[in-house]
């Protein structure tokens, strides 16, 4: 069996990337990710993955932080697929953009369940 930890590791990484560049260019995070003119929601997503990544990324014990990732790709998605539904969203751009967090979600969970497995086995 993989170890799940540089994995999550690797998904903090992936989230500090994307904080960088919603708080560096929040109104081209926003035109991307189909929110139309929401700067400061692709702010506000940034500094949660900014603190999220950080603690996957440096923390000894990436459990919890892995839990606080998965419920944020929920909100993601049901945020972007309600979004596209209502018409607040673009939803060419949104659509996509929920569906990538919803497979990110799968690999968490297989994540979560793997360190779930090591810590009882």
């Amino acid at each position: 069996m993989m170890n799940p930890v540089p994995i999550a590791r690797l998904l903090g990484w992936g989230s500090l990337g994307f904080a960088v560049a919603s708080l560096a260019a929040p109104r081209l995070v926003a035109h991307l990710s189909g929110f139309r003119d929401r700067p400061r929601l692709a702010q506000a997503l940034g500094v949660r993955d900014l603190v999220v990544g950080a603690g996957l990324a440096g923390a000894a014990d990436v459990r919890p932080w892995m839990y606080a990732r998965l419920a944020s790709e929920v909100m993601d998605t049901v945020m972007m697929a309600e979004g596209s539904r209502r018409g607040a969203f673009d939803r060419r751009r949104s659509l996509p953009g929920a569906a990538f967090a919803l497979f990110c979600a799968c690999i968490e969970i297989a994540v979560i369940r793997q360190l779930a497995n090591e810590t009882d086995g």
